[in-house]
């Protein structure tokens, strides 16, 4: 188990990790996750999924870099992730897309769902 992760930015699909505030292991499931809020486009360092269960639900974890606690396991690279992890590393320097915490993402998503939820009952 790797604690140290300051080395470890772009993980790729399938890694295993823990998070800061879980006991439960999270596997990634895709990587820097750009959505609109408001108009306003914005991003996160990860998705995830519960492991070994998977996305059993419509329930996806949320996550950035600084809220992995420890790494368990490595997911497949070969050149084409090696390739698409230093794109990224160019694009997230260079962006002008704001990230967010794992909190303000989450707020956003559930401020956006009841939005649409008023606008089924409006009349």
């Amino acid at each position: 188990m790797n604690e140290d992760k300051r080395n470890e930015k772009n993980l790729a699909i399938g890694s295993v990790i823990y998070l800061k505030d879980t006991l439960k292991k999270v596997m990634i499931i895709s990587k820097k996750m750009v959505r609109e809020f408001d108009g306003e486009p914005v991003y996160i360092d990860y998705t995830g999924c519960l492991y070994p269960e998977g996305l059993i639900t419509n329930d996806i974890l949320v996550f950035n870099q600084e809220d992995i606690s420890a790494i368990i396991f490595k997911g497949y690279e070969d050149e084409d992730e090696i390739e698409l992890a230093k794109r990224m590393a160019t694009w997230e320097n260079k962006a002008s897309v704001k990230k967010l915490s794992k909190e303000e993402f989450r707020l956003k998503i559930k401020e956006e769902s009841q939005k649409k939820a008023g606008k089924k009952y409006e009349l």
